[in-house]
């Protein structure tokens, strides 16, 4: 959530996609009226097989503008949204284990995540 309180993402990494078993998306929410709306919603094009899971942990900066969104699918992947009033969110960065084949495919890289209040790495 972000720090007004009135944006969050919320990852719901069991989700069945294009009859693809918990391949999982993000949606990204902002409150309306005392309620809360739908604002945007996103998978990657990288989350392909059963048990990816997209949104297994997620995150957003203070602004709520920026997001990070785990999946522990093929041995783990992170990836970066930005938004912005013209454009809307927009992936920037997937982010994988850094040492292919020191992670294993059970390892769980991605499954839990955190960031910043600015989001921005310094």
């Amino acid at each position: 959530m972000n720090s007004a309180g009135d944006r969050v993402i919320v990852g719901v990494p069991g989700d069945e996609d294009d009859g693809v078993i918990a391949s999982g998306y993000s949606s990204i929410f902002i409150s309306s009226s005392g309620g809360w709306i739908e604002e945007d919603s996103f998978s990657t094009a990288f989350i392909t097989s059963p048990g990816d899971g997209e949104g297994q942990s997620v995150s957003m900066n203070g602004a709520g503008d920026f997001v990070i969104v785990g999946s522990t699918s093929n041995n783990g992947r992170v990836y970066t949204y930005s938004s912005s009033s013209a454009s809307g969110w927009i992936e920037r960065q997937k982010i994988t284990a850094s040492s292919p084949g020191f992670f294993q495919q059970n390892d769980a890289f991605g499954s839990s995540i955190s960031m910043n209040f600015s989001g921005k790495v310094s």
